[in-house]
């Protein structure tokens, strides 16, 4: 609760506070209900309080209303936590002002009634339309066309529900399990790709025909395999 004297006036403002654990998982929420965060251990360093605060309480001059701010626009987490704001609509997402100015749409995903996100930092929040394709598992699909000659097309997925640090890896094996090309290395942006193979190794050998796997890795433990066929 805020309280100022303003003349002979009492203004009274209810704010809210999302109590950080160091060790254990945290949730805050704001007074609406609308907006909430939630953080698991090692998201911070040390118990701390950051405080919640809807665009009611912002300058009059503030030309983003419906938003936002939690903590300071400066503070980084140890692990990204969730950010949620309730809302029935798949066509928005949750975005994060950026440099005090600009706003950044981040991977957001509609669920239950909430659109969801991930965060790395305080800030302001605000929804706004959705322009990014965000899977919600990370997943390759099978390579197009299949079988090839020389060149195939293979579409994956960054997940965001396996998080914002994933460090994925697609590479290229024969049928004895042997490396022949690593295509993606340690790629970490949430959303759907696509990268082209050329049936060549890492020396730019052409291959022979035969099966071949694709496979994705990421630093979570996630593994992920298809089978194509090179026929020349």
């Amino acid at each position: 609760l805020a309280i100022a004297d303003v003349g002979d006036t009492v203004i009274t403002e209810l704010i809210a506070l999302a109590a950080a654990r160091e060790a254990s998982r945290w949730f805050g929420r704001s007074v609406d209900g609308r907006f909430s965060v939630a953080g698991d251990p090692g998201a911070v360093s040390y118990d701390q309080s950051f405080i919640i605060v809807d665009s009611s309480l912002f300058a009059d001059d503030f030309n983003d209303q419906a938003s936002y701010v939690l903590g300071d626009e400066f503070f980084e987490f140890g692990k990204p936590i969730e950010v949620r704001f309730g809302s029935q609509r798949n066509d928005l997402a949750i975005y994060r002002r950026k440099n005090g100015v600009t706003w950044e749409e981040l991977p957001s995903l509609s669920k239950e009634g909430e659109i969801f996100t991930f965060s790395e930092k305080t800030g302001y929040f605000k929804l706004g339309p959705k322009t990014i394709i965000v899977p919600e598992e990370t997943n390759i699909h099978q390579n197009y066309p299949n079988p090839f000659n020389p060149i195939t097309t293979i579409m994956y997925d960054i997940g965001l529900m396996d998080g914002l640090r994933q460090n994925v890896s697609i590479t290229i094996y024969n049928l004895l399990g042997q490396h022949v090309k690593t295509l993606i290395h340690d790629k970490d942006q949430v959303g759907q790709f696509t990268v082209q193979w050329n049936g060549q190794n890492e020396f730019g050998q052409p291959m022979s025909t035969g099966v071949y796997f694709v496979q994705l890795t990421t630093k979570t433990g996630i593994v992920k395999n298809k089978k194509m066929m090179l026929l020349k």
